[in-house]
């Protein structure tokens, strides 16, 4: 079964770089959950077990901004600086996107954990897809 949490910070999982391989599938690296730990919101939850795959996070992500006045004023501006000052203005918020956890290698299992402490950024609770195996 497949299932979306979000939780607070620290999340209280200890996750591991593992290789599954489903029945008539090729083996695929995955990011499985060793153990739930107490003190955790994972723990608080009581939803998450050893032995679910993580397959998505929250990242942060900085939305440009759609105001087409903004955007006038960047197009508008013969300068380099001026340019720069004006995009700083339109750079817009900080918001998130749902990263898919990729099973090829070369996505780095270090990367997984930062990206999920850089939800810190923004309000300190990270959104997580799982995965339970049958």
């Amino acid at each position: 079964s497949i299932f979306f949490l979000e939780l607070a910070l620290p999340l209280g999982l200890s996750l591991a770089e593992g290789v599954v391989q489903p029945q008539g599938s090729a083996p695929a690296r995955a990011v499985e959950v060793q153990g739930v730990l107490e003190g955790g919101s994972a723990f608080e939850d009581g939803t998450v077990q050893a032995g679910d795959l993580l397959r998505c996070i929250t990242v942060p992500k900085r939305r440009a901004n759609s105001n087409e006045g903004m955007q006038q004023d960047v197009e508008d501006n013969d300068s380099a600086e001026g340019a720069g000052i004006a995009l700083g203005l339109s750079a817009g918020a900080l918001t998130k996107a749902l990263l898919v956890i990729p099973s090829s290698s070369s996505f780095p299992f270090e990367r997984v954990l930062e990206e999920i402490q850089a939800n810190r950024e923004v309000d300190n609770r990270v959104g997580m897809v799982f995965e339970r195996p049958l």
